[in-house]
């Protein structure tokens, strides 16, 4: 077992405590709890996914979290820090695993998830890999969820990264309801990102596509798109330097995206397409704005979508750092009408 220092806490934290869990009878109307922590945890039990627990229930304030069935998602605001005292921010691994840490709900102490649903132990749902480095990372809660969270587990990867990740500050966790009409949404969530190749320079207007079946997390059933008032995809732009794009630079001709019915012949199977790609967040297209060409008359399906493809216009005058050249695709969510 490796540890690192003492746990730094603030008198409402309990770190790995066995207090007596949430009571399976409360019942009621979900609403909104925002759990304010403020702690720093660099004391983690175990090998390989070593972990730590907070305790919620020294959280509520007089609040009560009831079964994660009545939750769409949990939002924990989190930085991951190389060192013990939360100064020197962990350093994003190259590659496609970007897993340094991770997190549970927990019903109880212990009994921590080895995999979900076969061996969940005290899981109320599926782990959440691929901690945001500094910021938000979110939980979609799963159809076969279930159970009253007292617990958030905490857990560094030293199987992949070893060391990588010594204490981890946690500034909230937040509980949000379903509301009317969150059945009907379907959400792709790929954690971490997936990235796509660098766009090619055989053509004006290149581009790489990634397949939505390949997202690690996909709650709901996607239809077809005429079902839906909006999607809102979220992304990073890269320019051809293989570096994030700054919200404060103007690329020439800043990404795009389309959804489309099937692999290959992009133009002859796009239902969607957005112009003009937020660099660093979300895109929201609805069919009032979505237009098959730019300035054009807006359209909206029909057909179920298979994939998205992210293109940007290339020019060989231009700067690599002027062009788009990548895009980290992390989330997409497909609102009901």
């Amino acid at each position: 077992m490796k540890k690192f220092g003492f746990l730094v806490l603030i008198a409402c934290l309990v770190f790995a405590a066995c207090n007596t869990p949430l009571e399976d009878t409360v019942t009621g109307t979900a609403e909104e709890i925002i759990l304010e922590v403020g702690g720093i945890y660099n004391v983690f039990s175990g090998d390989g996914y070593a972990g730590a627990e907070i305790n919620l229930i020294d959280l509520l304030n007089g609040k009560s979290i009831l079964d994660i069935s009545n939750y769409d998602h949990v939002t924990v605001d989190a930085t991951l820090y190389a060192d013990d005292t939360g100064e020197i921010l962990a350093t994003e691994p190259i590659g496609s695993n970007k897993n340094l840490a991770q997190f549970t709900l927990l019903i109880d102490t212990g009994n921590w998830p080895v995999s979900w649903p076969n061996q969940r132990g005290n899981a109320c749902g599926p782990t959440k890999y691929g901690m945001a480095i500094n910021g938000l990372t979110t939980w979609y809660v799963t159809a076969d969820a279930g159970g009253i969270p007292s617990r958030l587990l905490l857990q560094v990867n030293w199987t992949d990264f070893p060391d990588e990740v010594k204490s981890i500050r946690v500034r909230s966790i937040t509980f949000v309801p379903k509301s009317a009409g969150d059945e009907n949404n379907v959400i792709l969530d790929w954690g971490s990102g997936a990235k796509t190749d660098l766009f090619p320079t055989d053509t004006l207007w290149p581009g790489k596509s990634l397949p939505l079946d390949g997202a690690s997390t996909i709650i709901g059933e996607l239809s077809d798109i005429t079902l839906y008032k909006e999607v809102i995809v979220t992304a990073v732009v890269y320019d051809r330097n293989n570096t994030p794009v700054s919200p404060t630079v103007t690329l020439n001709n800043t990404a795009f995206f389309t959804l489309t019915t099937a692999e290959g012949q992009w133009q002859e199977t796009e239902i969607v397409k957005q112009y003009d790609m937020i660099v660093d967040g979300d895109t929201s297209v609805t069919p009032e704005t979505n237009k098959r060409e730019l300035g054009g008359t807006p359209t909206w399906g029909p057909g179920i979508p298979t994939h998205i493809v992210f293109q940007g216009k290339y020019e060989s005058s231009k700067a690599n750092n002027e062009m788009a050249g990548y895009v980290l695709l992390q989330k997409i969510t497909f609102i009901a009408k």
